[in-house]
């Protein structure tokens, strides 16, 4: 239905799925590993990555669902949507990401991991919306932050960044060390 659907059908389909997450908990995995996969295809179009990114982003806001989602590989996913997606799935996929790190810390680190990634791309508008999502899982992180700076490399990796990072790069670096005074 998301590929081929009129407007209307993907709307009743995504509240479908969402209904079945709610609604019995035990869809939570298999509702996810399919919007992931159907994230990953390349046959997509632009607007079926663009629904489903909404779809896994509406899914991230309950924290019961931020496991399964991580599970089925959509950090990833999402981040490519930041990346490469139409700018609703853009917005969607770095509040997803945003979500889904709040699960654990391993969660946290990961995301934090696709993130400093992007903080590389040759694209400002991806830098810029990278460093934003950082900046707001720091603030959001509290104490946290100290150990992500230590999981997701340590602090010769912040200095690296500082280096020879884009501006978003070093102003997350600068950010994030500043938030972690102990590390």
């Amino acid at each position: 239905l998301f590929e081929a659907a009129t407007t209307e059908a993907k709307v009743e389909a995504a509240g479908a799925l969402s209904t079945m997450v709610v609604s019995n908990p035990a869809n939570q995995s298999t509702v996810a590993h399919e919007l992931v996969a159907l994230l990953s295809r390349e046959s997509s179009s632009a607007k079926t990555q663009e629904d489903v990114t909404d779809l896994l982003y509406n899914l991230s806001l309950g924290p019961e669902n931020r496991g399964a989602l991580s599970k089925w590989g959509a950090i990833p996913q999402l981040a490519r949507q930041l990346r490469e997606g139409t700018a609703s799935a853009q917005m969607n996929a770095a509040s997803g990401l945003s979500q889904i790190a709040l699960k654990s810390a391993q969660h946290r680190v990961q995301v934090t991991a696709q993130l400093i990634e992007l903080l590389g791309s040759p694209d400002s508008s991806v830098r810029q919306r990278a460093w934003n999502a950082l900046k707001d899982m720091a603030a959001e992180g509290g104490t946290d932050s100290q150990m992500t700076v230590q999981m997701a490399g340590g602090i010769d990796r912040f200095v690296k960044l500082l280096e020879e990072g884009s501006l978003e790069a070093q102003e997350y670096a600068l950010w994030l060390l500043w938030q972690a005074p102990d590390t």
